[in-house]
């Protein structure tokens, strides 16, 4: 896992020697060409996905969300991060808690690479800025390689109907401290 926020790759592609591409914070600039690239990358029927619920109440992490892009600026890759609350029996977990989605990557750059260093650079800074849990919703045999594991066994849910096979966390700081708990979307940004 890389320890740095930004991450430069350069490797021959198929059809493209040496094609570099660089990972980067998201920003407002990308925000017109986003909404289009997602459409393109993953359909426009993503808004009526149970995750989706999540993302309404509350802008992404901006120090969470990165870009992937080719050389020229191409925007080729997206990953986004959102602010959920974990309510236990005796607890509420906010501010240390998140929802990872959508991992977004265009079609043709999907099986490069693009996609892992998206995951482990935004997982390696989200544990280094203090998260303690990151759940999502995709998946299991993409998203078992960066450590996530079934959600539903350890006592997870969400308030909205997912299926519970993809339903899947991540203890960012290692093993213990949660017995489970429900998530609950966070109303405007957390402090």
């Amino acid at each position: 896992m890389d320890s740095g926020f930004l991450l430069s790759q350069s490797e021959p592609q198929q059809g493209q020697q040496g094609a570099d591409w660089s990972l980067a914070p998201q920003s407002s600039g990308h925000g017109p060409l986003l909404a289009s690239f997602l459409d393109r990358a993953i359909g426009t029927e993503r808004h009526n996905r149970p995750s989706y619920h999540y993302r309404q109440s509350a802008p992404a992490l901006a120090e969470l969300s990165l870009v992937a892009l080719f050389k020229g600026g191409q925007l080729i890759g997206s990953l986004r991060f959102w602010p959920v609350e974990l309510r236990a029996e005796r607890r509420i977990e906010s501010g240390s808690v998140l929802l990872l989605g959508p991992l977004a990557v265009d079609p043709h750059w999907q099986g490069k690479g693009v996609g892992r260093a998206l995951m482990f650079a935004g997982l390696d800074r989200a544990k280094n800025l203090g998260y303690r849990l990151c759940f999502l919703v995709g998946e299991p045999s993409y998203y078992a390689r960066f450590g996530f594991e079934p959600a539903p066994p350890l006592g997870y849910r969400m308030v909205v109907d997912v299926d519970p096979r993809k339903f899947q966390v991540l203890n960012l700081q290692g093993k213990g401290g949660f017995d489970g708990g429900v998530l609950y979307p966070v109303k405007g940004r957390p402090s």
